[in-house]
Order: C-alpha cells, then structure tokens, then sequence
C-alpha cells in the first residue's frame, strides 16, 4: 500500500477515535492537541512508521506534554504553530503505559473500525488518565519530583525542563536549586556543554525573579 494511501487510512483511523474517545482535543490529521496553560498542551500523536523500516505500513501512538519555554530555551526560536509528537521533550509511547510495558504498533491497513475501537479504548485507559497526572506545569514538576524522568518518558534533560517550568512559576529557589543539580550532574557527560549554554541562558531569567518568590516565603 502507498504511503499516502496509509496516511489516509490513518487519518480516518483518528477521525473516528476524535469522534468515539477525544472530544476535548482539537486534531490536525493524525494529531490531536489541548492545550490546557498557555504553552502547555497535551498531544496524542498517531505516526506511521517509516516506509524504509520494518515498521512500513503500521502505526503508533505517543502521548505526549509539550512545554512551551523549554522548547523555547532549547531552540532558541518561537514554538511552532502545528505541534506534533516530535516537537516534545515528554513522549511516552501508549504500549509503554501498559503493564508490562511493551512498544505496540498496529497494521494499518486492518479494519478500520475495529482499530478504532481498540486503539480508542487504550488510549482512554491508559493516555488519557497518564495525561491527567500532569494537568498543570505544577502537577508536571510534582510528578517529576516523585518519579523522575524515565517514567514519565522524558529524556536525560527533563532537569532542563523542570528548571524552565519553575523559573515560569516564579519559583527562584527552586529553580536554581534544580539548575544547578543538573548542571553538576552533567559534568563529564557529553551533554555537559549544553548543560553549561542551558544554563547560562536560564540562570538569567532566575536571577531576575525577585527574591520574594522563593520557596520558603511563598
């Protein structure tokens, strides 16, 4: 089958999942965005795999936290105005919310309605109480906190983020507490002078939070 007769196929796949699973996402193709803080939006992503990889006519679902400052810091340019999945730090593949975890991806040529329903029905019970726990910025820092990075699906540089989102908060303490655990846990790494540039940029904008907002006079 022709990739554009998969992404077509695709697209009615989502289309019906939107309609039976998604009413409070708005969705682009196979995308579908809420943005639930300015900046902060959640995204569940439906993305064929590539034509050249062993994964050519299927399809998965990431669900996924995009961070409008962090990708800001990181990129150093305005956020994009159609997000998808690739644009986010936080992105957790749907057959990884499972127990046991496992990637899961699906023939996309299938009966269309029997996918809907099945992908529909994981992504309400698993995506969309996974989205849940991270409602706010407050409840994404929260759940970092209790659990780090790698359950949340985030990279090595969710301290980054994290950092980013308390700096948003008026957090001061907290955030250069975060910052510069981060950066000392970089040393040595490759990652280490992007920690360095990261925090160059971020330590300025902490330094102009007033004192006041720090943790202990909140």
């Amino acid at each position: 089958m022709a990739t554009s007769q998969n992404a077509r196929r695709l697209e009615i796949i989502a289309r019906g999942i939107g309609a039976a699973k998604l009413q409070a996402f708005r969705r682009t193709g196979s995308v579908f965005r809420r943005e639930v803080e300015p900046g902060f939006l959640h995204i569940i992503d439906l993305g064929l795999g590539p034509s050249w990889s062993t994964y050519a006519g299927q399809f998965t679902v990431d669900v996924c936290v995009f961070v409008g400052e962090a990708y800001e810091l990181f990129f150093s340019k305005p956020c994009p105005r159609r997000l998808t999945g690739s644009h986010c730090d936080l992105r957790m593949g749907l057959g990884l919310l499972r127990s046991p975890p496992k990637d899961q991806w699906w023939d996309v040529s299938l009966d269309s309605a029997a996918l809907v329903a099945e992908v529909g029905d994981q992504i309400e019970g698993l995506a969309l109480p996974f989205l849940a726990r991270l409602e706010s910025r407050r409840a994404f820092v929260e759940a970092w906190r209790a659990s780090g990075n790698e359950s949340l699906g985030l990279p090595p540089r969710g301290d980054l983020i994290v950092a980013a989102m308390l700096t948003g908060l008026g957090e001061r303490a907290a955030a250069r507490e975060v910052l510069n655990l981060a950066v000392a846990g970089a040393v040595g790494q490759r990652r280490a002078a992007f920690y360095s540039e990261i925090a160059a940029r971020l330590g300025a904008a902490i330094h102009a939070l007033p004192a006041k907002s720090a943790i202990g006079n909140q």
